[in-house]
Order: structure tokens, then sequence, then C-alpha cells
């Protein structure tokens, strides 16, 4: 008995793979240990998708439904296995158990997002088989005894009798399924090697580690793929009990893939006491090579206001330990700047060193209201918008985060906070002083100034610093205006017999309108959300003083250049702040769209010329007004029916360079078209 993927199935999909797990002599009592693992990735996941279409975006999903729209199947209604299971849990926010050995798979399946399947080999006959479906192949789907007929030239999983899975990765029929009794099952993982291949590889090897340490099977593991289509006589392999096989990679058996990968599995008896979840976690290695760590510590100091405290960090730096960094965000809004993403790459920094930043959601904490900055209480935020700022908020922190999953990992602190006791509250407080709480600059400025605190003001510092021991954290880069809140963490950690974490604070810098700091409500800012054009169209509008401090905050130009920019930027200010609109646009976006934008500015606004790239709009008619012509050019979305008044009464829309501040003016149009610029950026073509 073999596993083979038929030529069909790889000349449709060269890149498709698929990693084998044959496992004998389980013997199945450890349920309950399986259900805590289960429990994990299912939580994991519900922090991981908050939406169905942030499932379908996610690419380890797409990769499925652009396969699946290739062999013409409509993904609403046909999804892979992995897919269907994820927004299961996304839909009702659980996954009901079956058994062990599935349970298990499906642990698997979630914790690396791949489609994971189980089949009873003491229930199949001769080879099973990926390829595509044949005259007479029937298939019987789950729980039932009635076969039916499976349509010429799909993809299925067939043993030489009947098809075990349609569709690919859909859906196992009831030749598959797994017993009371079942001893040997063979577990296929399913990918793509240009997409997901280290995942196959480590589901695989982690898969089998479980099997061998939870129900002391025996294992054997294999790797299919376009070179390499079928694994060898596995079935040879477990009538002789030869699983453990001493050969070599270099001198593989006669029953495994030539290109096959050997596991080497040291067992201990530690082995069984460790936490379940670990046993087959591949920790990332670590940097500790002393000259990288200090250009990293160096390249913090152009950002970095203080540290509590720098030895400190050296030492956890130095260790060689995995440390847990804790970026706790209130998602009262969801928009982030530039600012907020000065912390977001020192954390990427750290993560190339090899660090786990654990993404926290303060879903729990923003529904009382973070105080600080405040001089009066601030509105509860309703349960829905929460979650969709927490969305939007880690779609944008992912466009400068690494999304590996030993790098980074989502939670929330209502997973602990919602379940906190009215007695695990007190004890807390009763743990600092209100003299502590009062002395917070903010607190004292409304004392003076006869204005109320509210009692959950006070315990929100409380709160926030209980995540920092719930995480055990070891380090949180932070604006210096939550420098109070991270502190009650330290002293926490402390209290309960944790190292304190290290506390880096970063320097916050004026807005582009060189006041304030940036902020959306005020309107100087710069999103991680604008577009390119957007982005340098803002840095060219700010004055020139700010000009060294967003090279040394916001850009990675080195210190030495910046320092010969500072002694020559009187001469060309122009010039330089030019080239820091490129080096932002270049960070986020890629060095081709900077250049294309800072070409498109020099056109546009030194040479004069109209944009060849401006979007072209037909509105059906010869004459319009200079509203409804506005209309047709941004939608709903992009600006209300106010903001386009306003941007008229402004004197911000012009026609062939002639300023318009009626907004009823009658426009004829010709069959070339007007040129209609909008503000400084936008133009349109707008056509009849």
């Amino acid at each position: 008995m073999k596993f083979v993927v038929s030529k069909e199935v790889f000349k449709k999909f060269p890149n498709y793979i698929v990693g084998v797990v044959v496992a004998t002599d389980i013997k199945r009592n450890h349920h309950e240990e399986i259900s805590k693992l289960l429990n994990v990735s299912v939580q994991k996941i519900k922090n991981k998708f908050l939406t169905e279409n942030q499932v379908a975006q996610y690419p380890d999903i797409s990769i499925w439904r652009d396969a699946f729209l290739n062999l013409g199947w409509n993904h609403k209604e046909i999804k892979s296995s992995i897919d269907a299971m994820i927004n299961r849990i996304v839909k009702y926010g659980n996954l009901p158990e079956i058994n062990d050995v599935v349970d298990l798979a499906n642990y698997i399946s979630l914790k690396y997002i791949l489609p994971v399947g189980a089949h009873d080999i003491g229930r199949m006959s001769g080879d099973i088989v990926v390829r595509l479906a044949k005259q007479g192949d029937k298939f019987t789907s789950m729980g039932q005894t009635k076969t039916e007929k499976v349509p010429l030239g799909e993809i299925v999983y067939a043993d030489t009798i009947e098809v075990r899975t349609r569709k690919w990765v859909w859906r196992q029929g009831e030749k598959a399924k797994i017993f009371p009794g079942t001893k040997t099952v063979f577990f296929p993982i399913d990918g793509f090697a240009d997409t997901n291949y280290e995942n196959v590889v480590k589901a695989r090897d982690g898969l089998a580690n479980l099997i061998e340490s939870l129900f002391s099977g025996k294992t054997q593991v294999f790797l299919v793929n376009y070179d390499n289509p079928e694994t060898g006589e596995f079935n040879k392999a477990m009538k002789k009990n030869i699983f453990k096989s001493k050969l070599s990679l270099d001198k593989p058996s006669s029953f495994v893939a030539e290109f096959s990968i050997k596991r080497q599995v040291k067992k201990s008896r530690t082995l069984t006491n460790q936490n379940p979840e670990r046993r087959e976690k591949n920790m990332k290695k670590v940097v500790t090579d002393p000259k990288v760590i200090n250009e990293v510590i160096d390249s913090f100091a152009r950002t970095t206001e203080e540290i509590f405290s720098l030895d400190e960090l050296k030492n956890m730096l130095f260790s060689g330990r995995q440390l847990v960094m804790k970026y706790g965000v209130d998602v009262t809004a969801p928009d982030l700047h530039i600012g907020h993403a000065v912390n977001l790459w020192m954390y990427r920094r750290l993560q190339e060193l090899g660090h786990k930043m654990v993404f926290l959601i303060g879903d729990f904490t923003t529904q009382i209201g973070d105080p600080t900055g405040r001089n009066k209480t601030r509105p509860i935020i309703p349960i829905s918008e929460i979650q969709k700022n927490t969305e939007a908020f880690i779609k944008q922190a992912m466009l400068v985060l690494h999304d590996d999953p030993e790098l980074i990992e989502i939670r929330r602190n209502s997973e602990w906070s919602n379940k906190m006791s009215a007695k695990e509250l007190i004890s807390l407080m009763s743990m600092i002083t209100h003299d502590r709480l009062v002395s917070r600059e903010m607190f004292r400025r409304r004392i003076q100034e006869g204005k109320e605190i509210y009692g959950h003001e006070l315990v929100y510092p409380i709160l926030q610093g209980y995540d920092s021991v719930m995480l055990k954290a070891d380090l949180t880069i932070i604006g210096s205006d939550q420098l109070f809140n991270e502190m009650i963490g330290r002293f926490f950690q402390e209290k309960f017999g944790q190292v304190p974490q290290v506390i880096i604070t970063t320097k916050i810098t004026p807005g582009i309108a060189g006041k304030e700091k940036q902020s959306k409500s005020l309107g100087n800012y710069i999103g991680l959300r604008h577009s390119p054009r957007e982005k340098l169209g803002r840095i060219m509008s700010m004055p020139d003083n700010l000009i060294i401090e967003y090279f040394k905050v916001y850009t990675e130009v080195p210190i030495e250049e910046i320092s010969r920019i500072e002694k020559d930027l009187s001469s060309d200010p122009m010039k330089y702040k030019l080239m820091l609109a490129q080096e932002i646009v270049r960070r986020y976006h890629g060095e081709n769209i900077a250049e294309q934008e800072v070409e498109w500015f020099k056109k546009t606004f030194s040479k004069r010329e109209i944009p060849e790239d401006t979007e072209h709009v037909s509105i059906g008619i010869k004459s319009t007004t200079l509203f409804q012509a506005l209309r047709k050019c941004f939608s709903m979305q992009e600006k209300s029916n106010s903001e386009l008044k306003r941007l008229i009464k402004q004197r911000a829309v012009s026609i062939e360079g002639r300023i318009i501040e009626n907004a009823d003016k009658e426009i004829v149009l010709p069959v070339e078209g007007i040129n209609l610029r909008v503000g400084k950026r936008k133009w349109f073509k707008v056509k009849p």
C-alpha cells in the first residue's frame, strides 16, 4: 500500500505538495489532553480572524479558493476543509469535538492553516491516490449508506474501490471515517510549495511527534511533490513494524520515497510532562550575536526617548531565549499614522532577532476608556465599533510587522478580564495605593481644576498593568504618554514574582502642521492607509523646520547623511523635503512607486503639467452642475455631499485652472472633456 498523486493532478497544479503521516499501533487514551489543544487552536483562530472576509484574504486560504475557481467550483458552495472550519469558528465561535484522532488532525489543521485529513487504513483497499475521477467512481457521504456518482474529471482521494474524499480537500466520506477501534491512520496534509511548504513540513512533523507522545504510536513521514509523486510501500513497513528506520537520509529505505524527509525524534520522560501545545513547536532561532544586537540598540537611539532600563534590555537580548514583546493597543480609533508606526518598526527589528510580539487588543479596557491625555472622561465605545476598529488596526499594523506565527500572536485582554471576579479585582486594587494612582499628572490637573475623576478611570491603569502579568511580558515599546500605565505593569509583575518588563518610550514628533502631535481629528497626520500620493503631498505641505526631525524618526537614512543634509538644508529646503517624502513613501510602498510619485509631483507642481494618469469620468450628459460633476468623481464613502460643498466653498475646486466657488454653476462638457482639479493632488478628466 502506498500514497500516490497522479500526473494529471500535477499537470494542473505543479506546485501541489502533500505531507504524509502514517500511524500504527496507536493507543487512544488522551482525549482530554487533545481537547485542550483543540480549544487553544480554536481560541487563536477567533483572535486571528474576525470576519469571513478576513478569512478569504488570508494567503493560505485564498490559494485554495483560487485553485477551486480554476477548477470551476464556486467557493461559496465548495470550500476547502480548512476554509470551512475557520469560517464555522468565525460564525459560531466554536468547533464540535468528534474523537481524539479527528480532533488531533483538526488541531494541526487550525494551527498551521492547512487541510488535514484522517483515513482509517484498515478500511482501505490498495493504494490511495489523488487523481481525476473516472467513469463509475462512487462516493458515500459521511453517515450515509447510499452511494452517489462522482462527476468525471473531479479531483478526488480514492482507493481501488471507492472515492474517499470529494473535490480534492472538500469533504471526506463514510469510507474514510475514524472509529473508536481504529489503530492505523493515514494523515494527508495538503499545500502548495510556493505558498506554505514550511508549514506543511512543520505540520507533518508536529503531528507525528504528538502521535508518538500521546498515543505511543509508531509513525512514518513522507513528502510527495511533482518530482516525487508517491511514497513507496508504507503497508510493507507496517507489517514489518519497522517505522523506526535507522537508515540515514542519503540511503533511504525501500519503502521511503527518495525525497521524503526523515524525522529524528528524541524522546525523554520529561516530554509527557510538557505543555502539549509546545511539544511540536520549533522555536525560532534567537540571534545573540553581540555585533547584531548592538547595531539594533544603536538604531533605536534615534527614535527612543527613555529605556527602563538599558542594562535589563541588553541582558534579555543576550540571554538567548525568545522574548515576549507586548504591544498593547486601545482600539478607540481605527487609523494608524507614521507616528504609531515608529514603535512597529522597532518591534519588527526585534522580530528579526527571533523575538515574538504579542499583539494585545485592549477590547476590554477600550470599553472602560483610557484617561491618558484627557481632561474629561472619555465616552464608552460600543462592542460593535471595537470589533470593526480592531480589524482595521490589525490590517494596518501588518503593513510593517512580520506575519510569521512564530514571531507574532494576536491576543485580547478580554480573555482574562472578562473572567475576573470582583474578589480578584479587589485583590489587585489592594496592592496599590490611591495616592499612587492620583499622582498621575492628568489626574492632578483635574483635581486642581475642580473636575471629576471617576472610579473606572482609576481602574484602567490597574487592568493595563495586569495585562503584562498575564502575558509574562519581557518588553514593551510605547509612546511616552503611556509610561505611567506600563510602570504599573512593572510594579504588578514584581508583586507576582515575575521579572519586570523593559519599557522603551519613543519620541513623539509634531504633526505636519508643526504644532500638536499627529492626530486624525486635527488632520495633521500621515496615515498608513493614505495612498503614496497622499503621503507625499502631506509631507511636502509641512514646514521646513520639521524636515530633519522627520528624517531621524521616520526614515532609515543614516545619521551621517542626515547631518550632511542639516548643514545644507537652508540652500534648498524643497529638494530635501522631496527627498524626505520619497524615503517615507519608499518605506511603505517600495522604491518603484516612490520614484513614480516623485516624478508625478515634479511634473504637476514644478512643470505645471496635468498628470498623465488623470482619472477619466464619464457622466452621460452634455451639461451639468459643478456639484453633480464632483459627485460623479467621488463615491459616498470617499466624500459626502457636505464635504464636496465645503471643498467648493473653500476654493479647492477648479476647472481648466479657474477656481469655481458656486456649486450650482452650470458646466457644458465638450467631447474631449474638461480638466477638473480638487485640492492640490486630485485630478479628473470629466467627459459627457
